[in-house]
């Protein structure tokens, strides 16, 4: 799941999937890959994080 999203923070949402389905398991990914940022998300239980790194074109 993108940490920036529309309408709803990546973040948010994960706090929020995890307090229904402790379970669940949730990527989160980003063009901000700072330390920072990655220790949050993991912290806030995301099972990984994946950096998106420039645009892709098919």
């Amino acid at each position: 799941m993108d940490i920036n999203m529309p309408n709803l923070d990546g973040i948010r949402a994960l706090l929020e999937i995890k307090q229904f389905d402790p379970d669940a398991r949730v990527i989160m990914c980003s063009a901000m890959a700072q330390r920072k940022l990655i220790l949050h998300v993991i912290k806030g239980g995301a099972s990984d994080f994946m950096a998106i790194l420039g645009q892709v074109y098919i």
